[in-house]
């Protein structure tokens, strides 16, 4: 599971009186070959291993309207469906938010079906 490594090295890194610069000309690739289903699936995972970091009330009400209203399962079987082959940007913006947010509100629950 995703462990925020990076957040985690920050902030050793900071206590150390280290600084880090941005480089603006530098180019980065990171790439992996995931489906659309295997990129939610990610989502949930990465969501599940923020319960480090505090969310607010407004992000807990918009995620509990998320799926209440059926939205998650309506954006869930559209990716499944059509997710490896139409190309809609912003609604791929907003379904993975949603995976993610998802695994932070259920962490608990998403990680103890991982661990059997």
């Amino acid at each position: 599971e995703y462990g925020w490594e990076d957040l985690e090295l920050g902030t050793r890194l900071h206590a150390k009186g280290l600084t880090l610069s941005v480089l603006h000309r530098s180019i980065a690739l990171h790439r992996h070959r995931y489906t659309a289903s295997d990129i939610l699936n990610r989502q949930r995972i990465v969501g599940s291993a923020k319960y480090l970091v505090n969310t607010n009330i407004t992000r807990r009400i918009v995620h509990g309207l998320y799926g209440a209203l059926g939205a998650r399962a309506l954006t869930r079987y559209f990716m499944k469906k059509w997710g490896d082959t139409a190309n809609f940007p912003r609604l791929f913006a907003i379904v993975t938010a949603g995976e993610f947010w998802y695994g932070v509100h259920n962490a608990n629950k998403l990680l103890k079906s991982e661990d059997k």
